[in-house]
């Protein structure tokens, strides 16, 4: 009502003045439009928690249930309440309040305890903590954080475990909770988008899926709305978990040692309208969480030429390939100049998985055994410092795995994924990329500009020590975000995955991300207008999401979102520049 005052009151005034009448209409939509926006940007759906006996738990949205809890075990045995209590206190986010709900061991030594875990005190057989927190600046934001005071071993649970335990856990089983749509991301750069009527119908259990949509259809004259549940802190080891019945998350039983005193956060985070509505809230909420800003990159900013699979100049030395004209070392120089005779004024060129010396190791990827220029007469004969020379642009430097003959004096294991590859250790990872990138920036006389780093989401899961503690794998992001960050080198991940893109929130060096296919999620074709300013996916993209699973999420009809996750602005990755790239077809 307030905003159509203002409009009468607007058109009033404006029908007073001597005005064009295209003027007048074009005055009031604009009013229109900021009274819209006002009135979207205050209004926020309410979520809260409540509490009953034994531990017990909910979540609704402006007063309506969504889920209740599913039971709390470890190691599929079932906690006993120890009690609760209300707390408060401020973060990041702003004051809060909320409730600490404490959990004993039913049995005297359960095998998951660590020894001489609990001593004979009351206070210290509580061996799981969860305190619910609210924000009342922010009504439609909730956390949980999850704390270990004894400590756990996860390693007594059933090898088939995917997690020592799963909390928040919603049960999923109720009339309202089967009715809502459910989605997530899993795979190479969120390129499998999974949809299913209910929770429990995502499958979506281990290692790196991402965050999860429930989302209610609106149906009679009911407002539509939708929830993101998803990690905040921890966001390579808690996973996604999901049975028959229930939902949740928890620590991934590939850590086998969880210290006393560990917790971590997921975050809740309601919102008016559909999934993409809910993925720019959720994502508002969690880069202020981290104060994520993304450091400046000639790849957000100008346009690059890429040699990557596809490009015609591309892999010039195996498979047959018709010999080139001339060497790349020749003829990407030509290239670079006819583009700028033609008024493409390249600023950078990427280099893929051909350049360096190595042995293909599948298909035409070659695994890197010295990572300098390959001094082939089809390639470099010359060596790349006398090609960026004569190049003068920023490079973009590429390494998909390392060799098992790669020489270093810092730590790698043997990846058990990509056998006869290998991969630093997180203790090493600072030093080991510190010592890469000083080669590159060596190699190119200081143009070498950003990073790309392959195959991101099966070098993570095949490192063994990236499990050995739960902070490895942060150490590992951490060490070599720190060592390009120093140097002023930007990142961009390739073939990542969900959670190595939240785990990008702490990295500011890292500015994109490379999607199934081969191109950056910013740069992909025919972009529709429900995506707007998130990640522009083709249409030949590889997604789950099928016409079945589209049905059961009830009539998606307006949801083609559902389909192109809106990851680029919800995580401000790679979303400032819509890039273009040029390659030769023939």
């Amino acid at each position: 009502r307030t905003a159509f005052r203002a409009l009468l009151a607007t058109s009033r005034a404006l029908g007073s003045l001597a005005m064009p009448r295209h003027a007048v209409m074009l005055a009031l939509l604009a009013a229109a439009c900021a009274c819209c926006c006002v009135s979207t940007a205050a209004a926020q759906p309410t979520l809260t928690f409540s509490f009953a006996g034994e531990g017990s738990y909910s979540i609704a949205i402006n007063g309506k249930l969504w889920y209740s809890s599913a039971p709390t075990m470890i190691c599929g045995d079932k906690l006993s309440f120890a009690g609760s209590r209300n707390v408060s206190g401020s973060d990041v986010l702003g004051p809060w309040t909320g409730t600490e709900l404490s959990f004993a061991a039913a049995s005297t030594a359960p095998a998951w305890l660590p020894d001489n875990a609990l001593s004979s005190s009351a206070s210290s057989k509580v061996v799981m903590t969860a305190t619910f927190h609210t924000y009342p600046a922010r009504s439609h934001v909730g956390t949980v954080t999850v704390g270990f005071p004894a400590g756990l071993a996860p390693s007594a649970c059933s090898p088939q475990a995917t997690t020592s335990l799963d909390f928040p856990n919603f049960d999923t089983t109720t009339t309202f909770a089967s009715g809502l749509g459910a989605l997530t991301w899993n795979g190479r750069a969120c390129s499998d988008t999974v949809v299913a009527k209910g929770a429990s119908n995502l499958g979506a259990s281990g290692l790196d899926w991402g965050p999860t949509v429930s989302f209610s259809n609106g149906a009679d004259s009911t407002p539509r709305l939708s929830l993101v549940t998803s990690t905040l802190t921890s966001h390579k080891i808690v996973v996604s978990h999901t049975t028959k019945s229930s939902y949740g998350m928890g620590p991934t039983t590939e850590i086998n040692s969880i210290p006393a005193g560990w917790n971590y956060s997921s975050l809740l985070s309601a919102s008016d309208g559909g999934p993409t509505a809910g993925m720019y809230a959720w994502g508002d909420v969690i880069r202020e969480y981290y104060g994520t800003k993304r450091q400046p990159s000639i790849t957000l900013s100008d346009i690059g030429y890429y040699t990557d699979d596809g490009a015609y100049y591309y892999v010039w030395e195996a498979f047959n390939i018709p010999a080139r004209p001339a060497s790349a070392e020749q003829l990407l120089v030509s290239v670079k100049d006819e583009l700028w005779r033609s008024g493409v004024p390249v600023a950078y060129l990427q280099l893929d998985d051909w350049w360096y010396y190595g042995r293909f190791f599948f298909g035409n990827v070659k695994s890197v055994t010295n990572w300098t220029a390959s001094s082939s007469p089809r390639l470099f004969p010359n060596g790349l410092e006398n090609f960026s020379d004569k190049l003068n642009l920023s490079l973009q430097l590429y390494t998909p795995f390392f060799a098992d003959d790669f020489q270093t004096k810092w730590n790698m294991t043997e990846s058990h994924t990509f056998k006869g590859t290998k991969i630093v250790t997180p203790a090493d990872s600072y030093n080991f990329h510190a010592d890469l990138f000083d080669l590159g920036l060596k190699e190119t006389k200081g143009r070498f500009a950003t990073y790309e780093i392959d195959f991101l989401d099966v070098n993570f899961a095949g490192s063994k020590p990236m499990f050995e503690t739960v902070h490895s794998a942060d150490q590992w992001y951490k060490g070599q975000h720190q060592a390009a960050l120093e140097r002023s080198i930007a990142i961009q991940y390739c073939l990542a995955s969900p959670t190595d893109m939240l785990e990008s929130l702490l990295l500011p060096a890292v500015v994109q991300v490379e999607g199934e296919g081969g191109v950056p999620q910013q740069t992909k074709s025919k972009q529709t207008s429900c995506v707007g300013k998130a990640a522009t996916w083709s249409e030949s993209d590889r997604h789950r999401s099928t016409a079945e699973s589209n049905q059961q999420a009830g009539d998606l009809k307006d949801d083609c979102e559902l389909l192109k996750p809106p990851w680029s602005v919800a995580l401000s990755l790679n979303s400032h520049t819509r890039r273009r790239r040029y390659t030769h077809t023939h």
